[in-house]
């Protein structure tokens, strides 16, 4: 298996939200399915890092990806001004998946489900997991007692989420009040109307 196809069949048939994830799905997948990528020269140069295991390997190899033009990178700017990069297989990208299918599809469900699975999962929470699993590969983290110390109090990400939408609300709140705000005029069975479609969506 090349480097390319390696970052295929991590990227596999979904967005993956972020480098750290790359990162953490790949060392997960060289942990808990060795067995079955055993022969397959998947990356075994797993280093204690910033944010817990890091693969210099793999990092070369996404790059590579981008640039021959077989996963898309998009990024994506966060509301505390973060630069987020999102993956997906391109075209080329899901063909090579494809023929991987031919001789590896049962692994690649496997991953599917898994990083499926993964995806739904905080990034504070899934960098738990690993510290408390995996407490070698921490030493280097700059994030360690604060992934420890609070995962199991909020989810730091949705409490940053909170800060941000408290601070929207205060900046409307502050727009009506100043008398600048012109919208629709609803009825009242038009408002409820427009409450129910909200709470919908």
């Amino acid at each position: 298996m090349t480097g390319l196809d390696r970052v295929i069949l991590l990227v596999n048939d979904m967005t993956i939200k972020g480098t750290t994830r790359v990162q953490k799905y790949g060392f997960l997948t060289s942990q808990l399915y060795s067995k079955e990528l055993s022969g397959l020269n998947f990356y075994n140069d797993w280093v204690p890092y910033r944010f817990g295991p890091n693969s210099q390997q793999l990092a070369q190899d996404l790059s590579m990806c981008i640039k021959q033009d077989l996963i898309d990178e998009q990024v994506e700017q966060t509301f505390n001004n973060r630069l987020i990069h999102n993956y997906t297989l391109k075209i080329r990208g899901r063909v090579i998946l494809r023929n991987l299918m031919k001789t590896h599809d049962e692994m690649i469900k496997i991953l599917y489900e898994k990083f499926t699975e993964l995806n739904k999962k905080s990034m504070s929470s899934i960098l738990k997991d690993i510290y408390e699993s995996y407490p070698k590969y921490t030493v280097n983290s700059e994030i360690k007692d604060e992934v420890l110390n609070n995962a199991n109090k909020f989810n730091f990400e949705s409490n940053l989420e909170s800060k941000k939408l408290n601070q929207e609300i205060e900046d409307k709140l502050e727009l009506i009040r100043s008398g600048n705000v012109k919208g629709k005029k609803y009825t009242s069975s038009e408002y409820l109307q427009h409450i129910d479609q909200i709470l919908e969506d």
